[in-house]
Formats: C-alpha cells, sequence, structure tokens
C-alpha cells in the first residue's frame, strides 16, 4: 500500500516569510530602475545628442559632443505588486484570485542600455555620431501555479493540473558598436540609418519548458501524482558549460576559466548586426511627422553554444511504502531521495551538448511620431510605437508636452497607455540642464509608481551626462542656426538661408527699424522734382535701414541721366509733334495705376542699387504724367 507525503491541504505556516522574499525582490528590481530616465525624453529632443540614437533621421543642434548614459527599463507583465500583497483581502484569498486568472503566467521584462560612450559632430546639413554600449534585455516567465503549490501544496489541485511554463524565459547580453549617419536632404524632410556592430557575451534561450503535475483521486484514492515534462532550449556562456556548475572541482575554477575564454574574445565572437532606418519631415511651421525601424538584425552565437533537450516524457508517482518510512526514521532520507531521482532521471531523459553555433534574431521596434509646435519653443508629442519589450509582445501610445527655457533647460511630461493586453498607464517626467558645454538629464517614466510602488506595473528611463561644444542656437527652430539664419525670427527653410519662402531679400534681422506698414518707397510729388537731374537723393525715401545695403544717399551721380541727352525744349524739331496724334503713346498702352500692386503689399528687398534708384524716379515720373 502506498502512502502520499506530497498532499498539502493548508496554507504552510511560513507562508509570510515567503511573500516577504518575493515582496522583497520584486520591490528591489522596481526600485533599482526609478532613479533612470525614460525612453520618451531622446524622442526628437533638439538638446539631447541621443536624440539621433532614437530616430537616425533627427539631426541635433550641437557641433561637437561626447557624453554617457544608462537607460533602463523594467515592465511586471500581468501584475503588479498589490497583485499579490493586497491589505484589503486576505493572503489565502490574494494567491487563490491570482492562480484563478485566465492566463498562466506572470512575467517581468527587464532591459538596461548603457552607453560606455557616445561621439557626435554636427555640419550644415548632416550629423554623424558614434555609440559603444552594453545591451542587457531579460524576461522572467514565473507560472502562476507556481505560487499555488509554494502556499497551498498540491491539495489545492486534487483532480485538477498545475501547469509550470517557463517558455518565453530569455536572457541575452551583448557589445553595441553604433555607427549614425543623417542628413537634410531638403527643406522639409532628412533621413538617416545606423548600423551596429554586435559581439554576444551571454545567452540564454528557453524556447519550451513545462511541467505539469496532476494530482489523482481515482487510484484507491491515494492521491497518486502524475507529471510530464518536455525542456528546448540553447545556452552560450562565453565557454562556460552550466551543466557543470554543479560540479565543485569546476566552480573552484570557473574564475581562471572565464579569465582565459575572454583572451580569446575578438570581433568575430558571437558575431552580430542591427540596422535601424528613420525619416523626419516638417510639413509645415506648426507641424511635423517623423518614423523609424529600429533593432532589424541578428546574433550569430558560436562561442560555448549548447542545446538542451529532454523529449517530453510522463512519471506516476505513488508515494512511499511501509519501508520507506521507517528508513526516513532511521535518518537515512539521502538514500530515498536519490532512489525517487534516479527514478526521475530514468523517465525524463535529459541531455546537453556542444553545437557549432545557433543564431538568435533581434525584435524590431517600430514608431511614428507627430509633433505640433504652437510656438517655437513648446512641442506637443503623440507617438505610436509596437514591438516593443524583450519578447516584441508590447506597444504603447504616448502623449506629452516638451518645453524650452530659453537655451538652457528643456522640460517634458508626458502620458503613456503601455501594452495593449494588460493596460498600464503612467505619467512621466524629465528634464535636462545645458550649464555651457556640461549638460545633466534625467527622466522618470512613472512618477505616481514612484511614489506608491503597489501599483507600480512599469518603470523605466534613463540618467546620463554630456559634454558639448559649438551649440547652434536656433530661436525660430526652423532648423538654420541663428548665425546663419537670415530671418533668424521667422520661420523659414534651409534653401533661402532661414528666410520664409518668396522672401527675395538678403536679410530681416534689423526689422526692427522698420516700420511695419512702411512701403517699398515713397512717391515724391511731381511739384517738388521738376527735373530728375535735379532731384536730391533723400527725397526718395528708401524705408529699409541696414548696415548691408548700399545707402540711397551716397548714390553716384554719374549714374544719372545726362542732361545733354534729354530732348532741348528750346529745339522744338527734336520733341515729338503734337499736332501728329499718330506720334503720340496710345493710352491704352499705358500700364493703368490702379492695376499695379500695391507696394506696401511686395517683399522688401534689403539692397538697393544706384541703377535701380535711377529707375524709381523715372518709374515715378512717367506715373505723374
Amino acid at each position: 500500500m502506498s502512502q502520499l507525503l506530497l498532499e498539502e491541504k493548508h496554507p504552510l505556516q511560513n507562508n509570510k516569510v515567503m511573500k516577504k522574499i518575493i515582496f522583497t525582490a520584486v520591490l528591489g528590481c522596481l526600485f533599482s530602475e526609478v532613479l533612470l530616465g525614460q525612453l520618451n525624453f531622446d524622442f526628437n529632443n533638439r538638446h539631447l545628442p541621443q536624440s539621433a540614437l532614437a530616430n537616425p533621421a533627427f539631426l541635433p543642434q550641437y557641433k561637437f559632443n561626447f557624453g554617457v548614459r544608462n537607460t533602463s527599463g523594467m515592465s511586471l507583465d500581468q501584475f503588479t505588486l498589490n497583485t499579490l500583497f493586497n491589505k484589503n483581502e486576505s493572503d489565502s484569498t490574494s494567491i487563490a484570485n491570482l492562480i484563478r486568472a485566465n492566463s498562466k503566467t506572470l512575467g517581468a521584462d527587464v532591459i538596461s542600455n548603457t552607453d560606455l560612450f557616445h561621439f557626435g559632430i554636427r555640419s550644415k546639413k548632416a550629423y554623424f555620431s558614434f555609440n559603444s554600449g552594453v545591451v542587457v534585455e531579460g524576461a522572467i516567465r514565473i507560472p502562476r501555479d507556481l505560487f499555488g503549490l509554494a502556499f497551498f501544496g498540491n491539495g489545492a489541485y486534487i483532480n485538477k493540473t498545475a501547469s509550470l511554463d517557463f517558455a518565453g524565459t530569455q536572457f541575452t547580453s551583448y557589445l553595441k558598436n553604433q555607427i549614425t549617419y543623417g542628413r537634410q536632404v531638403s527643406n522639409e524632410l532628412s533621413v538617416g540609418a545606423s548600423f551596429s556592430f554586435l559581439n554576444g557575451l551571454a545567452n540564454m534561450n528557453l524556447e519550451k519548458g513545462f511541467v505539469d503535475i496532476k494530482t489523482d483521486t481515482g487510484v484507491a484514492s491515494i492521491y497518486q501524482l502524475t507529471m510530464s515534462s518536455e525542456i528546448l532550449g540553447k545556452t552560450s556562456f562565453m565557454g562556460i558549460d552550466p551543466t557543470l556548475l554543479s560540479d565543485s572541482a569546476y566552480a573552484a575554477n570557473l574564475n581562471s576559466t572565464v579569465t582565459d575564454e575572454l583572451k580569446t574574445f575578438n570581433f568575430s565572437t558571437n558575431r552580430g548586426y542591427s540596422i535601424d532606418l528613420g525619416a523626419v519631415y516638417r510639413i509645415n511651421e506648426k507641424m511635423r511627422i517623423s518614423a523609424n525601424v529600429s533593432n532589424i538584425g541578428s546574433i550569430l552565437w558560436n562561442k560555448g553554444a549548447m542545446n538542451h533537450t529532454m523529449p517530453k516524457s510522463s512519471w506516476i508517482f505513488t508515494g512511499l511504502d511501509t519501508t520507506q518510512f521507517k528508513q526516513m526514521q532511521k535518518n537515512d532520507s539521502n538514500d530515498i531521495f536519490s532512489q525517487i531521482q534516479d527514478s526521475f532521471n530514468q523517465k525524463f531523459n535529459r541531455s546537453s551538448e556542444k553545437i557549432n553555433s545557433y543564431q538568435t534574431n533581434l525584435k524590431p521596434r517600430y514608431t511614428i511620431g507627430f509633433e505640433f509646435f504652437p510656438w517655437a519653443r513648446t512641442n506637443v508629442q503623440m507617438l505610436f510605437g509596437t514591438g516593443f519589450g524583450v519578447l516584441g509582445d508590447k506597444s504603447f501610445i504616448s502623449t506629452g508636452i516638451h518645453q524650452e527655457i530659453g537655451e538652457i533647460m528643456d522640460l517634458r511630461a508626458h502620458y503613456t497607455f503601455y501594452d495593449f493586453n494588460f493596460p498600464q498607464h503612467r505619467i512621466g517626467i524629465g528634464a535636462s540642464l545645458n550649464l555651457g558645454i556640461i549638460q545633466p538629464y534625467f527622466s522618470i517614466s512613472d512618477v505616481l509608481g514612484a511614489v506608491d510602488y503597489g501599483y507600480a506595473s512599469t518603470i523605466a528611463g534613463s540618467v546620463g551626462l554630456n559634454f558639448m561644444i559649438g551649440m547652434q542656437k536656433d530661436k525660430d527652430n526652423d532648423g538654420v542656426p541663428d548665425k546663419r539664419d537670415s530671418c533668424r525670427k521667422v520661420f523659414g527653410v534651409i534653401s533661402n538661408n532661414g528666410c520664409p519662402y518668396g522672401f527675395l531679400g538678403e536679410s530681416m534681422n534689423n526689422e526692427d527699424q522698420v516700420k511695419e506698414d512702411a512701403p517699398v518707397f515713397e512717391i515724391v510729388p511731381a511739384d517738388s522734382v521738376s527735373d530728375p537731374t535735379k532731384a536730391k537723393p533723400e527725397s526718395i525715401q528708401n524705408p529699409i535701414s541696414s548696415n548691408r545695403q548700399e545707402d540711397v544717399t551716397s548714390s553716384n551721380p554719374s549714374n544719372l541721366p545726362n542732361p545733354s541727352n534729354l530732348p532741348n525744349p528750346s529745339n522744338p524739331s527734336n520733341l515729338s509733334n503734337p499736332s501728329n496724334p499718330s506720334n503720340l503713346p496710345n493710352p491704352s498702352n499705358l500700364p493703368n495705376p490702379s492695376n499695379l500692386p500695391n507696394p506696401s503689399n511686395l517683399s522688401i528687398p534689403q539692397k538697393r542699387s544706384n541703377s535701380y534708384n535711377s529707375k524709381v524716379i523715372e518709374m515715378t515720373n512717367l506715373m505723374k504724367k
């Protein structure tokens, strides 16, 4: 007759201790990320050089820059701390509600991107940068029934199956050296691309990994357990064999093993690549759209690559008989458990073998953004992204506002709806200080979650420090630095030196010296200028006054009409015969003054030559005749 020892019909007496352990572990993960910045802060931020990493088509405004940064985030998948530790219900109720949910697993995604070195250089129409960093991504999948077995034992699963599925658990770490180039190809459009060389450090990928445990009451009420399991996974740990870690001799020499493997590390070790593409289009002064796809690539793991398998098998455990009980009473339990382990190993044939290589694909990420500029230094943004998360199964919608306080400070605040399958709401903030050549910055994704961590499910952000040389101030935010902007107070286009389309002059930067309603020229009364040759230059009032134009008062009289070439009034033969109408101009062919353009509506030229002013005088007299 068999006896069952695994049945537990009541909660474990030490469940409070276990809850404290889980609480501390999850809380520690969250707070390890709360001081780091948010990914949204990078989006199209002209004062942040790393914006080119988020979208290679975006061109930051600094001539030279270099810096360091850490960007990280953690997302709890389908649960929060209050799911496990709800003060409004008992412990048993919380765990019971947890295991009754439709999904079988809980999860946590951790992403960290540490930029060890970033360098960027900006030309008139292009931006080039190099970035070297370390990327760490991990996805942990925890079966809900694991909490049920831990707190209630298999007594809560009589005639049921406890499913422990760990599939989807992954861990990847790699070096990333990224080259980015973006260029302004027209007044409205800029495009960019980046190419990254990758070298893998460690990888663990569990494609299949489940254990099903069923407690059966149909066989003489002995509560026998039926277990089935299957495992399929691959690992690469820089030549380390994870199956030998339980060997004390191998573990003792682990440091020397790792050191020896690192000596053989080169650019062909666990090599890979990734590509990013982006575009930014300025619709008009008030609107801009952008799009980019990133993380397209793969890594070929060829250093210490191993394949781990266990074909799907089943094992029925009927318990221990009375002789085994007597052995346990004599402190011979080690032999009993060795027998159980041998039986388990015979049923479940696990194997690990070294392989030449295997490939893992990165998860592409897609982002589309729309921006509205009510003022030059105020930016309202809307973002949509998909393919995020370690497994590429997360999407989000975000809206926020970016406010520049001169060239000294940038402030951002945004609301994000993250993960459509398990909705998460968060409010994030970020700021940067542009203190000369030094720029510290930070951001936090969910300030409410940082205050009340019980409801926090996603925390991400970044913190960094940049050193910048040659700030290219752009007061009107039209993409043309003020030093090269001929109309720095008016939004313009690059091809016209920062002035609007249709502007034909050289500069509007001294427009405060010009009356807004001043005409292009002032028509002088005919009786005050009877003879053009005697007209004083100052009688023609040019409203434009600039150190870049030639003053009308400096007109050269030699450019005026020669009086000897004018008709002699004393000689009637030189004059048109008024008696012959055919010699007179047809009035219908003369310009109608009412059809002439209003001089106040004409673009104000910035430079007037002497010949131009002479023509103005001639046209004035012709109109008066």
